[in-house]
């Protein structure tokens, strides 16, 4: 004769698994059980009152004729290796080992050549 489904151990350890994850959220959710929240006391102060600001007159911008000149175009970055003679766009590039980031006219200076996967 086969036992019924509730006497089985699988079904108390679903029990359990429910019963736990019900507490657990229940305690996530901030809600502490069998405590009550501590009475609270605000104290303020009266409000002080502020002073009325003077207006000031503010000074109008003078109009100027000449067109503000343009920022320099920032030089382009290039990666050099600690090894080779090509300068790459990426440091991912030919699987460089601690690459250095430099500007291109001075990768240009020290004699390195651009690589042809990055400037093909």
């Amino acid at each position: 004769m086969k036992k019924p489904f509730y006497k089985r151990w699988w079904f108390w350890a679903v029990v359990a698994f429910v019963v736990i994850g019900a507490v657990g959220s229940s305690l996530e959710a901030g809600q502490e059980p069998a405590q009550s929240p501590a009475p609270t006391v605000e104290i303020t102060s009266p409000p002080t009152p502020t002073p009325t600001p003077t207006p000031t007159p503010t000074p109008e911008p003078e109009p100027t004729a000449s067109p503000a000149p343009e920022p320099e175009a920032a030089e382009a970055l290039v990666w050099i290796p600690q090894t080779g003679s090509k300068y790459h766009s990426s440091p991912d590039c030919s699987n460089m080992k601690d690459p250095a980031q430099v500007t291109l006219s001075q990768a240009e200076a020290l004699g390195y050549e651009p690589c042809k996967r990055c400037f093909g």
